[in-house]
């Protein structure tokens, strides 16, 4: 897949737009934010980019929480993909699973506290 970098920012910052019809909801590309896991590259609602130490087999199912500042959201979490980027250097991509929606609204809420900019396949208008 390719992803480019963009910073879609307005007055209130920045702003979710979905490009990627695989996905259900916009990520935003974080900073300085980690869970029990590692550390969250990217965030959205249904689901994070993590750097971790250990590998997780794709299919896998765990339990991932996420601090930040009052913010305290523990959700389930499948791994959907994972590469191994050195040693105890891996990448995963997650998928939450039958997350309710006020732990979703919380995690946007996070994705934008700790935002530095949106990932997406390209820009279009937001709807």
């Amino acid at each position: 897949m390719n992803i480019t970098m963009r910073d879609h920012t307005n007055q209130r910052g920045p702003t979710l737009v979905n490009h990627d019809d695989r996905r259900a909801a916009g990520r935003l590309e974080t900073e300085s934010l980690s869970c029990d896991r590692g550390e969250i590259l990217d965030l959205s609602k249904t689901g994070a980019r993590l750097r971790t130490r250990w590998p997780w087999k794709e299919g896998r199912i765990r339990t991932v929480t996420v601090v930040a500042h009052e913010y305290v959201v523990t959700v389930e979490a499948r791994c959907v993909w994972a590469v191994k980027d050195g040693l105890f250097k891996h990448t995963i991509g997650l998928h939450f699973v039958n997350v309710p929606v006020e732990k979703q609204t919380r995690l946007e809420d996070v994705a934008r506290m700790f935002a530095s900019r949106e990932l997406t396949d390209g820009y279009r208008e937001a709807a």
